[in-house]
């Protein structure tokens, strides 16, 4: 007969840690075409978005007072 030991039951099973370390590499690897791979390829982008900025009118009067567009790729000049 086998000798049976009382223990105290976690609830953590192979299955739910299959399920956890999953979901943490499924966003990890979304975070990386988010956010690294435009990093690697910045000037492939700036090209991108000039294309699709010469198609917008930095001069046309934008909806509920907003500021004029701004390339986020020129230095940031102080106000002295």
């Amino acid at each position: 007969m086998a000798i049976r030991f009382k223990t105290k039951h976690t609830g953590t099973t192979l299955v739910s840690k299959v399920l956890v370390i999953g979901a943490v590499a499924f966003i990890g690897a979304f975070s990386f075409f988010v956010y690294v791979q435009p990093l690697l390829h910045k000037k492939e982008y700036q090209i991108e978005q000039k294309i699709n900025r010469d198609l917008v009118d930095p001069n046309a009067k934008h909806a509920q007072g907003l500021a004029k567009w701004k390339s986020p790729f020129e230095p940031r000049v102080r106000a002295d």
